[in-house]
């Protein structure tokens, strides 16, 4: 199995996009980025963000302090180059076994006027479960550093069969849709990354035998890409008989009037434990964690998400590692999607598989493999992928490149992609776990 991204002590540095230093070729641009550490003194950081528009401080997520199970958000403040002592949030009571904790933040678009934010965190209550909860800053929302911890309301649990593959990501489309089904009411809609739920081959107790979580799209939101509405306010609820589901299903999701969970946008996924929007144009990104032979990277454009009949792309997992068949795995090779509209199954996405390909992926290796190798001379390689984000900061040279790293070789690289293929790749050498843009775009 790869090395856990999770598995050994995190640098503290490794809470902003400054923090790599290298020279850059002139396929990706000109320039040079410099390492700079901004905050010590962390337990276990593993995300950092920030709500639209705050330019003055980095929320950062603990996965659990050392002296219990209690998950901290922490504040960076920009002007006073601190720290604060006092967290923004605690939450008792997470798992802390393996690859489990305090794992995801998301602030509701709206979060100025509504202070709603999000969390997905493993849970030590009973059978093992993923849970994502709202909770409310304290007032006034847009500059208040601490949260009311007795606010929080549970949007979605999902069972856990392991301590591994948790997933982890949640985020909003900085693009708002409307396809003509939100009556003229364009939603930010949240997205959420889960696992296969662990096990080898996702073929463990609690993976649908023969078939695996990853590729099950009926009662099993693992190994997928969700999508919920929340609603303009953050308060959406079409779920009244069920206080632990407070959300509304978006009614152009892919399988809404057909076979398969209205929550998937996606499936066939592994880990994807981390994604990233583009906030300029909407393009998503997926760094799926690989098993034993690749790790990837996956791409889906804009334009999938303003489709008024979106498909719900299928990446492969567990019959496919990267763009490879997933060795040690039989069975046959399932559709893309179920046939629709008089078009046979599996014939809408490209690549000979009918699944949807990886825009990039590389050998899990230990050292430098010769398979690719990027512009700058370099040879991407690792065993634990990381996934990042697309730059938009104030360096012109660096516009549109995505950065993404891996957490086993410690190496960080850069890549750009035109929507069709990749135009430039380029490495940087550093000890890492997570990758944000800061939100004033300067780094």
């Amino acid at each position: 199995m790869p090395r856990s991204p999770l598995s050994t002590p995190l640098v503290a540095a490794a809470v902003a996009m400054a923090i790599f230093a290298s020279p850059v070729c002139a396929q990706l641009g000109t320039g040079k980025l410099v390492a700079r550490q901004i905050v010590s003194g962390l337990a276990r950081p593993v995300f950092v963000t920030a709500p639209s528009g705050d330019t003055g401080r980095l929320f950062i997520v603990e996965r659990y302090v050392s002296t219990g199970s209690t998950g901290r958000l922490r504040i960076y403040d920009h002007a006073t180059q601190t720290l604060l002592a006092t967290p923004f949030l605690q939450i008792p009571g997470v798992n802390t076994g393996f690859e489990e904790g305090l794992l995801g933040l998301a602030f509701h678009p709206n979060y100025a006027a509504n202070g709603h934010f999000y969390v997905y965190f493993s849970d030590t209550n009973g059978p093992r479960l993923a849970r994502i909860v709202r909770y409310t800053a304290d007032a006034p929302y847009a500059t208040s550093n601490t949260a009311d911890p007795g606010s929080g309301v549970e949007v979605l649990r999902v069972t856990q069969p392991q301590a591994n593959h948790n997933g982890g990501w949640i985020g909003f489309n900085p693009v708002a849709v409307d396809n003509g089904m939100t009556t003229g009411n364009p939603r930010h809609y949240l997205y959420i990354g889960t696992g296969d739920g662990g096990g080898g081959n996702d073929d463990d107790g609690g993976h649908t035998a023969g078939l695996g979580n990853g590729q099950d799209i009926t009662d099993n939101l693992l190994g997928k890409i969700l999508r919920l509405d929340t609603g303009a306010d953050g308060n959406a609820d079409a779920f009244a008989a069920d206080a632990l589901r407070n959300y509304a299903i978006p009614p152009d999701n892919p399988f809404v009037g057909r076979t398969g969970d209205d929550e998937i946008w996606s499936y066939g996924l592994r880990n994807p434990w981390r994604c990233s929007f583009d906030r300029l144009t909407g393009d998503f990104w997926i760094a799926d964690v690989g098993q034993d032979t690749r790790e990837e990277v996956d791409f889906q454009p804009a334009s999938d998400f303003t489709s008024p009949d979106p498909l719900a792309a299928n990446y492969g997992w567990r019959h496919r590692e990267g763009d490879i068949a997933t060795p040690g795995v039989g069975g046959t090779l399932p559709a893309a999607l179920p046939a629709r509209d008089g078009i046979p199954a599996g014939q809408f996405a490209p690549g000979t598989s009918g699944l949807v390909e990886p825009v990039l992926d590389y050998p899990q290796v230990t050292d430098p493999s010769p398979e690719f190798q990027t512009d700058n001379g370099s040879q991407l390689y690792g065993w634990s992928l990381t996934g990042g984000c697309v730059y938009r900061g104030s360096m012109k040279w660096l516009q549109g490149a995505y950065f993404f790293g891996d957490f086993a070789s410690n190496r960080f690289y850069a890549i750009r992609h035109n929507g069709t293929s990749l135009t430039a790749s380029v490495e940087f050498g550093i000890f890492f776990n997570n990758l944000d843009v800061e939100p004033g775009g300067a780094a």
